[in-house]
């Protein structure tokens, strides 16, 4: 799937609150996202009005869902790059990820975002839990209520949380580029333009690997034009190294950059010392939160100067690297 979506809570007849919030929830990852119905339908139903008819949970939930959306919107329009180039799909079962694992031929309840962000909504009413199924040949994190590895795989049991996105998981082996606050509303906001790259260790060789692709967000035929930038993000698990290279770099120089405010490495460990951590040699803040590594990268990825920048990071007593 390229671009599609159905008219989120739906274009003709009435649905129920629980049904609009969890459509909501869903809705919120389709490649294209809108509420939209005919204009002889009695009630309104976009999220806003909820909460006036004596429904705040499907506000609150729509909310959180379409927040979560666009803080990886980033990720999303790099999907499309790939779409655009090479003729990949966006959104796609996942069967098409998985076409060896058997069990994932008849999933028609879960979806993919590329081969890296797995979608598990709510699509019952009144449903209080899902099942999900998180392929055994690779590593999990979840995203909400904080990025970390998941214990368990196959399938999982997922209660409800109210006023909340759907379950989302990261695929282990990638690298998530991720707007750095949940507080978006517009794209046009500073805010946008910052930042924070989720880097994802496989759970075996300690590598992952991602992509950013940045253009002015307006224009059209970029591509075609050469007029935008593109990133490659690897993670080399041995010594810590994640490489941030400008593979492209088309975008006029009038054109605001993003910049990365923090490395969020998932899957490591607390290590007797201080983490220390340096951005091309000049040392930064870093810290072990609850399995994560954060490091403060605060990098303007403008390719004026240079077309790659070196974070690396170990453990000061040990001098050791932390990934499990």
């Amino acid at each position: 799937m390229y671009w599609v979506g159905a008219d989120i809570c739906g274009f003709q007849g009435q649905t129920t609150p629980d049904l609009c919030r969890r459509w909501h929830q869903l809705g919120a990852f389709y490649p294209f996202s809108r509420n939209h119905n005919d204009l002889s339908v009695q009630s309104d139903q976009d999220p806003a009005v909820w909460k006036e008819m004596g429904h705040p949970e499907v506000t609150d939930t729509a909310r959180a869902a379409l927040q979560l959306r666009y803080q990886l919107l980033p990720h999303l329009y790099t999907l499309f790059y790939e779409s655009h180039t090479t003729g990949s799909t966006v959104a796609r079962p996942m069967h098409h990820v998985w076409p060896l694992d058997a069990t994932t031929h008849t999933i028609d309840q879960q979806f993919m975002w590329g081969s890296s962000v797995l979608i598990s909504p709510f699509v019952f009413e009144n449903q209080k839990e899902v099942k999900a199924y998180l392929p055994a040949a690779d590593v999990w994190y979840e995203v909400r209520p904080e990025i970390k590895r998941v214990p368990n795989v196959g399938y999982i049991t997922i209660p409800d949380t109210p006023a909340s996105p759907p379950p989302v998981h990261l695929r282990g082996g990638h690298v998530i580029s991720m707007v750095s606050t949940d507080k978006l509303v517009t794209t046009q906001s500073d805010s946008f333009k910052h930042l924070q790259l989720v880097v994802l260790p496989d759970g075996k060789t300690g590598q992952s690997y991602g992509q950013l692709f940045w253009d002015d967000g307006d224009s059209i035929d970029t591509i075609e034009r050469n007029a935008y930038n593109l990133y490659s993000i690897r993670l080399t698990g041995a010594n810590c190294t994640v490489s941030i290279v400008a593979d492209k770099h088309g975008l006029d120089k009038s054109v605001v950059k993003p910049t990365i405010d923090r490395l969020v490495v998932a899957g490591t460990r607390q290590m007797p010392g201080q983490l220390v951590a340096t951005v091309d040699g000049k040392q930064v803040q870093a810290k072990h939160v609850n399995g994560r590594t954060e490091i403060d990268v605060n990098q303007l990825l403008d390719t004026t100067s240079t077309n790659q920048w070196t974070v690396q990071w170990k453990d000061s007593q040990s001098g050791k690297c932390d990934l499990l």
